[in-house]
């Protein structure tokens, strides 16, 4: 697990919440933040007042550090803070928070629950509370009484609201407290000058500790009324909070998967908790994995940034805050992303391939993505045009992909009428950079030769030749194996690494050559293994003579990132993660260090639930980027590859 206290800074914690659900997360300080429930990827609500866990026992206190209740700010207590990806696990004086998601290889109406689930364990009572957030505004919000919970809806919301739906918390046993108000009173705040939101009413929770708290009844018919409600149990709580926001808008213009199976929050909550000991023992888990602490965290793009619609559309957002466009792909992005699919439900990855194959344009051009907060607007990418140079590359690889690790001959000849238009885009010869920012690299102008793009060319034409095969197709055969040929004629081998670029000239090592081998160890394409042993040493032995706190895209004689764009001086985690992979399996074991030194740059900064498009190499932390970046998972290539 990896691991914090409360003090240090953790802007991102574990996300909970299922496939394409929204999530929300448990931070380091005990708090509920970053909640996206209510289809609100792009601008997530930044923390739940009134969520607390609270403990009277000998003593009594709040299971988080920096109490916002006014005149118990003394009641908290330092935490430690543990997250291995779908868990999470809190401590502090004796008493344990744990909390998951269920992620479940092979069930994905179960990974796909509007929920989490948290038990705690104390000695002496304790107190859960969660607020009412249903609906974009307060006014109709209102608490029911459940056994064991309550239900949280808003009578107010229009049907145009995407927060309009309703959440539920339940328990397995405890005493309930459906209804209260958080806030301190008007004329108090008002007379200190404070802001309604800066603290909440100690009233409820020193009512608890003399036994006289009891719940109001009613919805809000003012700003000032913010409701939550509580269940206190003994010793151990066993409880679910569970949402259902199926309101198709804007920015989600679909229903949700889970509403297949489920009414709403309340029937979530009951079929959670009815089977809350199996989900825990079967959710993810990867502690035998080389790297397990870095595979099993970067699989938090399911909670954070998936679409799984009704009918069974998936999708990962780019970025869902900054880009969120669909399923990108090329330069390790969803197909990089994808890898824990493959890995844990193949179904829905062969239906994103189903779809991309449908957007290839009439000339054979491959887009970027499926559209931009949607499946069915497609762009040629985000410098186009011209258009890019490494998506049709990109997706026959994920075509050959999932027929490789799947063996699923069917779906190989399903695909192989418009696999066949896009490897005719290429028109016999390797595309040549326009400089343009024409590829995954799109804030860096190569004009002409670039080693990514030929050495990405080769390898998918090899894959085109299996595919062809395949379907007995000995013309496409021939013509791929032409391509290939003709690209590896062109890739430039300098004697210790396979030159960068035409434009502009440089002797810099671009770590952007290894994406193509990568494709080609995973899937058993043939390359040529010596050659790149040898660039992979010869990176190795910059990186190692580099000052930079992270590994740079791009590598000089002498250690340094080569100053010249943004993208050329930064390091790309999926890149490092990738090409680290790529050596390991040609067993160059020297590279778990390089791997580690880029984990250990996300973990020191907070960074792990929320791995940025690129780091500052210098300082390790994000300048300009995209958050929850689609590509986290690259080192799943592991999973599949010893």
């Amino acid at each position: 697990m990896v691991k914090y206290n409360s003090k240090q800074v953790l802007d991102y914690g574990v996300p909970l919440g299922g496939i394409g659900a929204g999530k929300v997360e448990l931070n380091n300080k005990g708090k509920m933040v970053n909640l996206t429930i209510f289809n609100n990827w792009q601008k997530p609500v930044t923390g739940m007042r009134g969520f607390h866990v609270f403990v009277i026992g000998d003593d009594y206190y709040f299971l988080e550090d920096d109490v916002m209740v006014k005149g118990m700010e003394d009641r908290g207590t330092t935490l430690t803070y543990e997250g291995e990806y779908p868990f999470v696990k809190i401590t502090g004086r004796g008493t344990t928070l744990t909390a998951f998601t269920p992620i479940i290889k092979g069930d994905l109406k179960d990974s796909s629950l509007p929920a989490f689930g948290l038990t705690v364990k104390a000695k002496g009572k304790i107190a859960i509370s969660v607020a009412n957030l249903v609906g974009s505004f307060s006014v109709g919000r209102k608490n029911e009484p459940l056994k064991n919970g309550f239900k949280m809806v808003n009578t107010k919301a229009n049907k145009y609201d995407p927060a309009k739906g309703d959440m539920t918390f339940i328990c397995k046993s405890g005493k309930v407290i459906h209804q209260y108000n958080i806030n301190l009173s008007p004329r108090e705040v008002l007379e200190k000058g404070w802001v309604k939101e800066l603290y909440e009413s100690p009233d409820p929770w020193l009512k608890l500790i003399d036994g006289s708290l009891t719940p109001t009844d009613g919805e809000a018919r003012g700003m000032w009324e913010d409701f939550a409600g509580m269940v206190v149990s003994e010793d151990e709580a066993t409880c679910v909070l569970s949402w259902y926001f199926n309101t198709p808008t804007h920015h989600f213009p679909y229903k949700h998967y889970y509403s297949n199976f489920f009414k709403d929050s309340k029937e979530v909550a009951e079929y959670f908790l009815d089977n809350f000991d199996l989900f825990f023992a079967k959710s993810l888990r990867f502690t035998d994995q080389p790297f397990g602490e870095a595979v099993v965290n970067s699989a938090y793009i399911l909670s954070t940034s998936t679409w799984l619609t009704d009918d069974g559309k998936f999708g990962v957002l780019e970025a869902p805050e900054a880009l969120p466009l669909v399923n990108t792909i090329g330069g390790l992005t969803y197909e990089a992303s994808s890898l824990p699919i493959l890995y844990l439900y193949p179904g829905l990855e062969r239906k994103v391939i189903e779809m991309f194959l449908k957007s290839v344009r009439e000339d054979g051009y491959v887009p970027h993505d499926l559209g931009y907060l949607g499946f069915d607007a497609p762009t040629d990418g985000t410098t186009a045009p011209p258009e890019w140079k490494d998506t049709n590359a990109t997706l026959i690889l994920m075509a050959y992909r999932y027929y490789k690790l799947m063996g699923d001959v069917e779906a190989i000849k399903e695909f192989y009428p418009s696999i066949l238009r896009a490897f005719s885009w290429f028109n016999g010869g390797v595309p040549g950079k326009e400089g343009s920012g024409d590829d995954a690299f799109d804030a860096t102008s190569v004009r002409g030769y670039d080693s990514y793009i030929t050495s990405l060319t080769y390898v998918a034409s090899v894959a085109m030749e299996k595919i062809a095969e395949v379907v007995n197709d000995p013309d496409t055969e021939r013509k791929a194996e032409e391509l290939a040929e003709k690209a590896l004629q062109e890739l430039r081998w300098n004697g210790k690494f396979y030159t960068a670029w035409d434009e502009p000239a440089t002797d810099t090592l671009f770590l952007g050559q290894f994406i193509a081998f990568w494709w080609a160890e995973l899937l058993d394409l043939p390359y040529d293994k010596e050659k790149v042993k040898r660039a992979l040493r010869e990176a190795y032995e910059r990186i190692k003579r580099s000052k930079t706190c992270c590994v740079p895209n791009t590598v000089n004689q002498d250690g340094s990132p080569f100053n010249y764009s943004p993208q050329t001086v930064s390091s790309w985690v999926r890149l490092v993660f990738a090409v680290g992979s790529l050596a390991l399996w040609l067993g160059m074991e020297e590279w778990r260090e390089i791997i580690e030194l880029e984990w250990e740059a996300l973990v020191e900064r907070g960074m792990v639930w929320n791995q940025p498009s690129r780091l500052n190499v210098f300082t390790g932390f994000p300048d300009v980027y995209l958050d929850h970046y689609i590509g986290s998972p690259a080192l799943w290539g592991l999973v599949f590859k010893k």
